[in-house]
């Protein structure tokens, strides 16, 4: 009976100890796939400034035409897109309410850029 016990123990130790090496190798090698999945994006950071007063343009708005990837500015105006490399020729729009949209291809720019929107007056009838 004491055996038994103790082989019980033994046993239940030894199933913990197995299910925690596998919980934690498959955390470590969920956080290695993130990390190699991160080098297949370009980063493009920079800000949105209007071209006349040249004051940042707080939550602008960038989206990457035919996907669903966009982005705002934050309250310095300033921004981070993460592309995929695959699509690099793709056309990037920035739009901000009361400005004229600037579409531009985002394999002509580097990867840090200040982007200049001029402010649009339009009047309806």
């Amino acid at each position: 009976m004491k055996k038994d016990i103790l082989y019980t123990k033994k046993t239940k130790i030894i199933t913990f100890l197995l299910i925690t090496i596998f919980v934690f190798q498959g955390q470590f090698l969920l956080a290695q796939k993130t990390q190699t999945n991160t080098s297949t994006f370009i980063e493009y950071n920079g800000s949105v400034v209007d071209i006349s007063t040249k004051k940042a343009l707080i939550f602008a708005d960038l989206n990457v035409k035919g996907t669903n990837i966009s982005t705002i500015t934050n309250s310095e105006g300033e921004f981070l897109l993460k592309i995929p490399k695959d699509i690099t020729n793709k056309i990037v729009v920035v739009s901000y309410l009361g400005y004229e949209s600037l579409d531009f291809l985002l394999y002509q720019i580097m990867k840090k850029i200040k982007l200049k929107l001029l402010w649009s007056l339009q009047l309806h009838n």
